[in-house]
């Protein structure tokens, strides 16, 4: 995921985020603020398939009538609702699902579809893996927490990021955390 149009002069904002798409293939990005208002950034966002991060409560976030969530969900847009450095700001993922909801005055059926979004453009092992995933989120009426219950104890979620003796070359069967940095 890479944080494009997010900060600075509106028309490099949207040439970085752009940039990301068409030069450096990103599979995500967060913010993209202008989005929803320009046909050619939606385009690409939708012919290549990348998620979308939103943080309605994030520092550089645009005031809710300029965030056009809703046209994003309307157009088909794998869009996400995400906290942006709650460590630093105080802003949970609960707060901005919250604010989302209340701003839009919307109910089940949108957050059962930003929690799809989320687990779709999320990051798993294997495509099997996550249609399993969205099939035992579907299948348990789309309760979230039953959802993050399951990942949370899943064996590939408690594995140790140690590798050990037996598992110290293996990064195709989440033997162990792979950590990114």
């Amino acid at each position: 995921t890479a944080h494009a149009d997010e900060m600075g002069e509106r028309d490099q904002r949207i040439q970085n985020a752009m940039t990301c798409i068409e030069q450096l293939a990103v599979n995500g990005l967060g913010h993209a603020n202008h989005l929803h208002v320009i046909p050619r950034f939606m385009k690409a966002v939708r012919q290549h398939g990348i998620r979308i991060e939103r943080h309605p409560l994030g520092v550089f976030a645009p005031p809710f009538a300029e965030q056009g969530i809703d046209i994003l969900l309307k157009q088909d847009i794998l869009v996400s609702i995400v906290s942006d450095d709650p460590a630093l700001y105080g802003q949970t993922l609960t707060k901005n699902l919250h604010a989302v909801l209340d701003y839009y005055s919307w109910g089940k059926e949108e957050l059962q579809l930003l929690t799809a979004n989320a687990l779709g453009g999320a990051f798993f092992a294997t495509p099997l893996q996550q249609q399993r995933v969205l099939e035992d989120f579907a299948e348990h009426g789309f309760d979230r927490k039953h959802t993050l219950r399951t990942i949370l104890n899943s064996r590939t979620y408690q594995a140790d990021f140690r590798p050990n003796d037996f598992n110290k070359d293996d990064v195709k069967y989440c033997s162990h955390y792979q950590p990114r940095l």
